[in-house]
């Protein structure tokens, strides 16, 4: 009886886990053009970029980017 629990939990962790894959990437382009394309104008976006010059952003991006691709390996190595 406990065993199932234990599967169940896991099972919902995995099923978090595969949304959270799918939702992360869609978010982080969302994000990105939010920031980026002057189409969007919103006020606070206007503010940030304003604080954070271009190179800051891109840098910023870059750094978030490879940091993301190397959680990723990482998860696919661990298997």
């Amino acid at each position: 009886e406990k065993d199932s629990e234990v599967t169940e939990s896991i099972l919902d962790k995995m099923d978090t886990i595969k949304k959270l894959k799918f939702i992360g990437p869609i978010g982080w382009i969302l994000g990105n053009l939010l920031l980026y394309m002057p189409i969007f104008d919103i006020k606070i976006l206007n503010d940030v970029r304003d604080v954070l010059t271009w190179p800051y952003i891109v840098a910023g991006s870059i750094v978030l980017g490879i940091i993301v691709a190397c959680a990723f390996i990482i998860s696919r190595t661990m298997r």
